[in-house]
């Protein structure tokens, strides 16, 4: 329809509809791997999605490219009505309800309502969500400024694609890598430290901004270690933020979706806007998104760090 489309308008509206639909995929994934798997199989599957999650953003503007390359703009809707033509066939013929049937819900606004508030009663799972928003906000405050500091600070020019991509990809390999570590050294202690390591090193980095100019060559291996421990954070906070809510998982899936996309945009975007010509705002912003991840942190876990990853349905 949006290939039809009379106006700038319909195309807008018809791309509100498109987010709706392309929001479900995210529930339904992270739900189905709630519904397959606990525990650490849980988080070692979890971090290949979160990989997934994070390198399709990285990859799609530049098959978009590629696309009004080889023809129009129309036909980026095409690719799109395809690969969802695609995806619904694979998933009727290969993808079975994964929900027991003894953890499913009428759907009914009541029934709604009242997930909700088994979500936001669980002290632990919310307050994981609440984390994860933190950290995302702080990606999204990087997001915003992203070519302002590449191109306007460090002057990368036409390189800049290639040192976005850069990060994307090392945040790529530490979801793949937090999959097989996460086994051997537990979801807590590995989300505790990644939250830790990711405030001292946007400590440090901010302590060098103020100090005097930051080479790129200090930046961006600061930057590396920090991106690398937001994947390793939010890939281990998302399996701790469903884990305790089997028979809501859905319902947990969406409001802590809809929590992190929505209060990470809003405070990321906050962050972007603070640019000054200087990389202080958005590396304050790691700073602070990281110290109010461990507070959140320790609010779920009574005040304890690196505990044994063991479930404690806390209300």
């Amino acid at each position: 329809m949006a290939v039809m489309s009379p106006s700038f308008e319909t195309v807008l509206t018809l791309r509100l509809v498109q987010g709706i639909g392309a929001a479900s995929t995210r529930v339904v994934a992270t739900s189905v791997v709630r519904d397959r798997f606990s525990g650490h199989s849980m988080a070692e599957v979890m971090s290949l999605v979160i990989m997934l999650f994070m390198a399709i953003p990285v990859l799609a503007p530049g098959a978009g490219q590629l696309l009004l390359l080889a023809g129009p703009w129309e036909s980026i809707f095409i690719a799109m009505s395809l690969a969802g033509i695609f995806t619904g066939i694979w998933v009727y013929f290969r993808l079975p309800e994964s929900l027991p049937p003894k953890n499913r819900r009428p759907l009914t606004i009541a029934s709604v309502f009242e997930g909700f508030r088994v979500v936001v009663k669980n002290r632990m799972a919310f307050a994981y969500g609440l984390a994860g928003m933190f950290m995302f906000a702080s990606l999204f405050g990087f997001l915003n400024s992203a070519q302002q500091i590449y191109v306007g600070i460090f002057h990368l020019g036409p390189f800049f694609p290639v040192a976005f991509a850069a990060v994307a990809g090392l945040m790529g390999i530490s979801s793949f890598y937090n999959s097989k570590m996460v086994r051997l050294i537990g979801m807590r202690r590995l989300s505790h430290g990644a939250v830790l390591a990711l405030i001292l090193s946007s400590g440090m980095l901010l302590l060098f901004s103020i100090h005097g100019a930051v080479t790129f060559w200090v930046f961006f291996p600061l930057l590396a270690i920090i991106m690398s421990c937001f994947s390793w954070a939010v890939s281990n906070m998302n399996s701790l933020s469903i884990e305790p809510l089997g028979e809501v998982a859905r319902t947990a899936s969406s409001a802590f979706g809809f929590i992190q996309t929505v209060g990470g945009v809003v405070i990321g975007g906050y962050i972007g806007q603070l640019f000054n010509q200087t990389i202080i705002p958005v590396v304050a912003g790691y700073l602070l998104m990281g110290i109010m991840a461990l507070l959140c942190i320790l609010f779920a876990e009574n005040g304890k760090l690196f505990t044994d990853d063991i479930l404690a349905v806390t209300e």
